[in-house]
């Protein structure tokens, strides 16, 4: 997301515009980034245009070969069936709950009134 540590991975990658998912996941704050999970809420952000290689990139940092993170390919409206989201896989059920949850759906907003 723009502002925040790893946006220049995405420096290469056309920015798509902003979005908001049908209410199937939740999104949580684990301290200095997200997770997003399975749920009934929506969340917002942005999508971006990327490449194979930023692709193998983003999942490095999000852990896809050690099982910390899945990809999916969700609908998302006005921006078609193929959007690529990470979702933990690192976390059981039972700790989700322990988690702190972005009732907004938006990290961005978080941060900014929660510093």
């Amino acid at each position: 997301m723009k502002g925040f540590y790893n946006h220049y991975l995405l420096d290469n990658s056309p920015y798509m515009g902003n979005f908001q998912t049908k209410p199937e996941f939740a999104l949580y704050n684990l301290g200095l980034y997200p997770m997003v999970s399975n749920g009934n809420q929506s969340i917002k952000g942005e999508i971006y245009e990327i490449d194979k290689p930023t692709e193998n990139t983003l999942d490095m940092l999000e852990g896809i070969d050690v099982g910390l993170y899945r990809k999916e390919y969700i609908d998302v409206p006005n921006f078609g069936d193929n959007v690529l989201i990470y979702v933990g896989n690192q976390w059981s059920e039972e700790d989700i709950k322990s988690l702190p949850k972005i009732i907004s759906g938006s990290y961005s907003e978080h941060t900014s009134k929660h510093g």
